[in-house]
């Protein structure tokens, strides 16, 4: 099921080569003098296993100077370059390439790591790039050649041979579009039933313990194999939190999905009929049945497992003794087994011995209603208490650490007055988690702490708080939340000598810098007094409000971020005091001072035409996102430049026509404008940026400038009532996913029908696959939404 070629996940820090090189051998197609006798030393086959969803299959490597192939019985894959480095350590890393890549970057695909020992004996580990999180390797040992020993089947299908394919008995994929994978694969995780559910824009786990959507995705295909991974994306992550990969060898398509973070694996998952509710996907485990307890015994650390195995109704247990980390396990183990309709209330309060909760001791556990750790306890390890069915915890003054994810599923938390930082990613995903209140002792809120805690609606900061970082680790930064969160206030302490709120909006002490203003709190007037300078450095600090109609800006303000502001889906009037000599206010729109930028327009502003003055040079970011009211606007003859999103989901936009001014042009101009209906570009524009008009439903006619060289990511994706477009002769690059889920268009019209196309998965031309000109067929359309869809393609000069 799975390939080594597969192409590598984004940001990924899985190399194994961490030490950095100090010898390179780049392998040509014969051995060369260049080749030490030390590196000879390590070609022949190496023995080991794969296991990928905890199934292990038998394997064999064989590495020589020009290349290298896997061989088991569950995948094959060979590549025809390879990259030879030694390590500081001693080590040699060998890389894998197909041709035509990059050999002087790491390989994407499969890295080896051999160490030689004594006597002459050498043992490797390889690393599947992309699935470094699912798919891991035994410790493979030199041995006799390979001499076809394995089947190479597809792993986890049972009954079913691997297709043969024409070379090295590789398997044979077909060639499937990336549309075709959407859907709904069924299986299980960590033991409970889950279904993922694929989309073009999303990623959805349902189960019985947890679930999780991932908004932003991405999907690769594999250019060998054409096999496709997918990988989800938390908000502001740059790399993924969970990675799907599909078989499309077999039918129906199946699926292994992996939480990165946590390791966890799907099992093969079967591609079957939509997903309909069947999982009560509670957060995190957390039951609606009742908890009351009705019984209670005592047992030693010793018996407790065995007698908790017993129980029949909701039962308080009360341990003595000494603990350990193995016996609590097992104490875990046993809880484990009860059924879903039976709790136990577990109170260690009189126990000795245990130092910490280990990690992942209760993950999963949904039967344990509670939980009393007793004064020996000092750790609280990542995943310890995750997803478990504890409403209300409260962590012992004793305990000093507290890791990621520890708690995460548990609503109502007490920190005790031992803990003085809250770590990085402590809290992030939980969704059951609704109130939070930081002790005085606290002096670090670390990044990322709350992210995505869709359900937190209060946060109480003590007086000892010094320092908030937001998502970027940036130091007195924000609670950075998404969109569905529903935090209402933030209240500092009135003592705490660096910040304060008001209103429920945190600032700095003074007011000279507004950090957070969260997203569902109820001021529909906002006054930002004199005081304040600046408004933090991230768009969630403040952009995305529903209930804001009014904005009131003081004198002293004269920094933010473009796009902070943006997507005020009620707002209606901005003012500027007139002694602010940074900005100033023109009938409800905010400008800079001097009239050449606008900064924002009001989204639920009255009219449903602009004309901007010419005066005009520059739009921010995001500065007419979600109008609904607007229909037309005339744009300033002057205007050079425009931030990203300037349009993003004005819905009530139905046409627009650039100047020829406009030189900088950035991307998401339109996204999800679903009036649309016609769009001019300017003569003068050479980029367009990604996204610029995809989701725009209505969308009719384009006409791109005669100057455009690039076509970006997704620019034309999802335009269903799009029947035809000109690529100018000017355009020598076509992004990614352009004219994908576009079905109504019918014609592409190349201006240069003669000049030969590559098509390669990199983002930067380095080469590719040849597929000659696009001469104005119906096939070329087709070939363009569907085969090519998901590669970059390059005009290549004679």
């Amino acid at each position: 099921m799975y390939r080594g070629g597969l192409t590598a996940c984004s940001d990924s820090d899985s190399s194994d080569d961490k030490s950095g090189p100090s010898q390179i051998v780049e392998n040509p197609p014969v051995i060369t003098p260049s080749e030490t006798e030390e590196q000879k030393s390590l070609y022949g086959t190496y023995w080991g296993s794969l296991t990928v969803a905890g199934k292990s299959y038998d394997m064999a490597l064989v590495a020589n100077g020009t290349t290298a192939a896997l061989y088991s019985t569950m995948m094959t894959q060979s590549y025809p370059v390879v990259k030879y480095v030694k390590n500081a350590d001693g080590t040699y890393t060998l890389h894998c390439y197909n041709s035509g890549e990059d050999t002087t970057a790491d390989s994407t695909h499969v890295k080896v790591t051999f160490t030689l020992g004594e006597n002459g004996s050498v043992t490797c580990v390889p690393l599947i790039v992309p699935m470094a999180a699912m798919a891991q390797f035994s410790t493979c040992t030199k041995g006799n050649a390979y001499n076809g020993e394995y089947d190479q089947g597809q792993g986890g299908q049972p009954g079913q041979g691997g297709q043969q394919g024409q070379q090295g008995g590789e398997t044979t994929y077909p060639d499937v579009a990336q549309d075709t994978l959407y859907g709904s694969y069924w299986g299980e995780m960590m033991g409970f039933g889950c279904c993922a559910v694929i989309k073009v824009d999303s990623l959805t786990i349902y189960s019985d313990m947890m679930g999780a959507e991932y908004s932003t995705v991405k999907f690769k295909k594999s250019v060998d194999t054409n096999q496709w991974t997918m990988e989800g994306y938390k908000e502001g992550r740059t790399s993924p939190a969970m990675i799907v990969v599909f078989d499309t060898s077999v039918t129906p398509y199946t699926a292994v999905a992996t939480i990165v973070a946590m390791g966890t694996d799907t099992s093969i998952m079967p591609k079957g009929d939509n997903y309909t509710g069947v999982y009560a996907n509670p957060p995190f485990g957390e039951s609606v049945s009742d908890k009351t307890m009705t019984s209670a015994f005592e047992t030693t650390a010793s018996e407790a497992a065995d007698k908790i195995k017993t129980v029949t109704e909701n039962t308080t247990v009360k341990v003595t003794g000494t603990l350990d980390t193995d016996t609590i396990s097992a104490i875990a183990a046993a809880i484990n087994t009860l059924p879903s309709t039976v709790f136990v209330n577990l109170d260690l309060s009189e126990t000795t011995g245990l130092t910490e909760i280990p990690s992942r001791c209760f993950i999963g556990v949904t039967s344990l209603a509670g939980l009393t750790l007793p004064p020996s306890v000092t750790k609280i390890r990542q995943y310890s208490l995750y997803g478990t069915g504890i409403d209300t915890f409260v962590i012992p003054d004793t305990v000093t650490t507290l890791e990621k994810y520890a708690l995460n599923g548990i609503k109502n938390i007490t920190i005790g007055s031992g803990i003085t930082t809250i770590t990085r990613s402590c809290f992030e995903d939980d969704s059951a988690l609704e109130e939070i209140r930081i002790p005085d002792t606290v002096t670090s809120i670390q990044a990322c702490a709350f992210v995505n805690c869709v359900n937190l609606k209060t946060v109480y900061i003590g007086k000892g708080v010094q320092t908030i970082k937001d998502a970027y680790g940036t130091s007195n930064g924000i609670f950075r939340c998404t969109t569905t969160n529903h935090l209402e206030n933030i209240f500092v302490d009135p003592d705490n000598q660096y910040f304060e709120d008001d209103n429920g909006i945190l600032y700095t002490k003074g007011k000279t810098k507004l950090l957070h203003y969260p997203i569902d709190n109820k001021t529909e007037n906002l006054v930002i007094p004199d005081s304040c300078t600046e408004i933090a450095n991230d768009n969630h600090a403040f952009a995305m409000r529903e209930n804001l109609k009014t904005i009131t800006i003081g004198s002293g303000l004269t920094t933010f971020t473009a796009g902070s502001l943006g997507r005020f889906s009620a707002l209606e009037n901005i003012t500027v005091s007139s002694a602010n000599e940074t900005y100033k206010s023109v009938d409800g729109i905010w400008m800079s001072k001097d009239g050449t930028k606008i900064v924002l327009y009001p989204a639920k502003k009255s009219g449903i035409t602009y004309v901007m003055s010419n005066d005009v040079v520059e739009i921010e970011k995001q500065a007419f996102a979600c109008n609904q009211n607007l229909q037309s606007v005339t744009f300033s003859s002057n205007l050079k430049k425009t931030g990203i999103g300037i349009f993003n989901k004005a819905t009530g936009l139905k046409s627009i026509t650039l100047p020829d001014s406009l030189t900088d042009m950035q991307g998401a101009f339109c996204w999800e404008c679903t009036s649309l209906e016609t769009a001019v570009i300017g003569n003068e524009i050479e980029t367009l940026g990604v996204t610029m008009f995809k989701g725009c439903t209505n969308l009719k006619s384009v006409t791109i400038g005669s100057k455009v060289t690039t076509i970006g990511n997704m620019d034309f994706q999802d335009c269903p009532v799009l029947t035809e477009i000109t690529i100018p002769a000017s355009v020598t690059k076509i992004g990614q996913n352009a004219f994908a889920g576009s079905d109504g268009l019918t014609k592409i019209t190349f201006e240069d029908s003669t000049s030969v196309w590559n098509a390669t998965t990199n983002s930067k031309y380095n080469g590719g696959s040849e597929i000659g000109a696009f001469n104005n067929t119906s096939e070329n359309v087709t070939k363009l939404r569907t085969t090519y869809a998901t590669q970059y393609l390059y005009k290549v000069s004679e």
